[in-house]
Order: structure tokens, then sequence, then C-alpha cells
């Protein structure tokens, strides 16, 4: 209620952390005279599962809206909205699938500890450490590049996406547009709108004079691609932009998009 302390759980109370990390570490050591050299290695996977959703019960917001007087705004109090059950605002979340995150670390040493005398030991050594980038298993989670302005998904580095609750994958869905006999060249991405919903782009270009309509190239995907595969949006060009190495441009395609 505005001017009211909040009531109820606070945002992110309803929380669900799981932890677990596999460790796998092994050391060889070689003694030869006055060196004793070891080497060994340090491989390391760690695994969160979160589950929390800002608001999962709800949020609802009350003010002096409905029961300011006429034609006075901030006449009413808002504690009378809440009593009258006069709602302003109301959102709830919803985290139907637990966030996966995943990271790797392998670690590399080599190290001689070598006794040159009685009361002097020089210890050299060497260790190298790979620290893999973290990925959500699901393709759940996201950042925004500010360089390219788009939203960057997490996890699978290929052309797979989680669409409508499955997992799509956008090359079978450009094999599909290439059996159109008319069809010259075909490419599909993945855009994410402002509200991070994900929407299927098809770029396409033809053969002739002559290119597909909408309607035969929509009819033509309903006939030969599965519901949750089929394209949101066509957009047709001549020819689609290429690389330097003459492959389809995908990242011109997203600027497009």
């Amino acid at each position: 209620m505005a001017g009211y302390q909040s009531l109820g759980s606070a945002p992110n109370a309803a929380s669900e952390f799981g932890t677990s990390v596999t460790q796998a570490v092994g050391t060889l050591t070689w003694l030869r005279g006055q060196h004793v050299v070891k080497a060994g290695a340090d491989l390391r996977w760690s695994r969160l599962n979160v589950v929390q959703p800002p608001s999962p019960t709800g949020s609802f917001q009350f003010s002096s809206l409905f029961t300011d007087l006429p034609g006075t705004p901030g006449t009413g109090p808002p504690l009378a909205s809440f009593l009258l059950g006069q709602v302003q605002a109301f959102s709830i979340d919803f985290q139907q699938d637990a966030i996966r995150n995943r990271a790797h670390v392998q670690e590399y040493f080599v190290q001689d500890d070598w006794r040159v005398s009685d009361r002097i030991t020089v210890n050299a050594g060497l260790r190298y450490t790979l620290n893999f980038p973290s990925v959500e298993a699901n393709n759940q989670a996201a950042v925004f590049d500010l360089e390219s302005r788009h939203i960057v998904f997490l996890g699978r580095d290929d052309d797979q996406v989680k669409l409508r609750g499955f997992r799509i994958e956008l090359g079978e869905i450009e094999a599909g547009l290439y059996r159109h006999p008319a069809i010259k060249e075909a490419a599909v991405i993945a855009v994410a709108d402002a509200d991070a919903a994900v929407s299927i782009v098809a770029f396409l270009s033809w053969h002739g004079d002559q290119r597909p309509s909408l309607i035969e190239i929509k009819r033509f995907c309903a006939e030969n691609l599965p519901l949750s595969m089929l394209p949101d949006r066509f957009s047709w060009h001549e020819s689609l932009p290429k690389t330097s190495t003459d492959k389809v441009d995908y990242q011109r395609l997203k600027d497009m998009a």
C-alpha cells in the first residue's frame, strides 16, 4: 500500500537452491637424485539449480486511485482501497523449470623440489588453469550484448532453441524449407523481443522471377514441419548476406530481423 510498509513475504522469499561439485584430483611424484618432481591435475564440475521467482504468490498494489474524491487526486487513503479490495496493479511471476547453471574448471601443475644442499631447497613449478565459460543447461538464461544490442542465450553453442516448450533445431527448419522447389536460400534465426519472448524468423531467396506467396509458403511449412517448428515470420530477399567465406552471415540477419 502506498505510504505503508509492505505486507506479506519479501521478494524472492520462495527460493530453492541445490548445489553440487564433482572433483577429480590426481598427482604423480617422481624421485630422481636431488629432485622430487610432481605433476598433477584438478578437474571440477560445479552445478547450481535455482528456483527463485521474484513474486511467486503475486504482488498487489493499492493506492488512493479508487478512493479519491471526484476530481481531486490524492485525497483518498490507500488503506481504504485495500479494505475495499480495489487493486491498482497486480503481477505474479512463474518459473516452470529450475535454472541449471553449470561451470567447469581444469587445473594442471608441474613442480620440481630441488634439494641443492642440506640447507637450501629450490621449489620451481608451473600451474595452468582453464576456467570454461559458465552455461545454463537448458538455455534458460541470457545476457544482453551491449555491442550487438541483442540478447545472447547461454548454454549450447549450436542452433538449438527452446520454444513453446519444445527443443527446436533451427537447421531442421532450414532443411524443411529447402524442400520447396522455389527456395534458393534459407536461413532461420531465433529473435528475442523486448519482453524476452522468442520468435522464429525465416530469411528466404527464390529461384526464377516469381517468388512463392506468403499463403503458399505457410501452407508448405504446415504440411512439412511440426507445429512447434513453424516460423513466425518470413523475410524475402533476392539473395542473403554472405560472409567473406561465402557463407550466410547470420549476424547480419540478426541485425536485419
